[in-house]
């Protein structure tokens, strides 16, 4: 799942309204569609100011990256 899908989700979830997020954001309508739909791409200070400015939380929330093992040999496995 990718970040637009993650704020997609998130939003679904609690309800949110995307136009209203998009307001608090700083995007217009349009544009905040186009990142959601996958039609254009979200930067990473993009994200921080919708999970900022928009949602009033931490991106960190939505990241739980587990880092991989590191095996006996001392390769580490990139299998999840």
């Amino acid at each position: 799942m990718n970040m637009a899908e993650k704020l997609k989700a998130y939003m679904d979830d609690r309800g949110l309204k995307y136009s209203r997020v998009a307001e608090l954001s700083g995007f217009d309508r349009i544009t905040f569609s186009n990142i959601l739909n996958h039609r254009r791409k979200l930067t990473a200070d993009e994200f921080v100011t919708v999970c900022e400015a928009g949602l009033n939380i931490r991106p960190e929330y939505f990241f739980t990256y587990k880092f991989p093992k590191i095996e006996k040999s001392g390769k580490r496995s990139l299998k999840s």
